[in-house]
């Protein structure tokens, strides 16, 4: 299968999943306080790697700080992050309120 092929079939994929590329970043500080939860990326054996420089993501979950939830906008889920390009990737939101 052709490269651009199968990055449009895991685009899908991660659509179908609830999984999306991050348009806007969760604020640094917030990530850096999950970074001890490290999780398994949430498509069972499938390694997703940077969009820009094509290594591993690593996977945390991501919970939004305590203040997040008292307004009622609270996030939590499986995040990826690229550590070499201090860039987070990919967001499946899996409670909110």
């Amino acid at each position: 299968m052709k490269r651009w092929n199968w990055i449009k079939f895991l685009g899908i994929e991660l659509d179908r999943m609830g999984i999306e590329e991050m348009v806007h970043e969760f604020p640094w500080k917030d990530v850096d306080a999950c970074m001890g939860n490290v999780v398994e990326p949430p498509i069972e054996g499938m390694k997703v790697v940077c969009p820009k420089c094509g290594k591993e993501l690593h996977w945390i979950r991501f919970r939004s700080p305590a203040w997040t939830w008292e307004n009622l906008i609270g996030r939590e889920g499986p995040l990826a992050i690229c550590e070499d390009c201090h860039k987070q990737v990919y967001f499946k939101c899996e409670l909110m309120n």
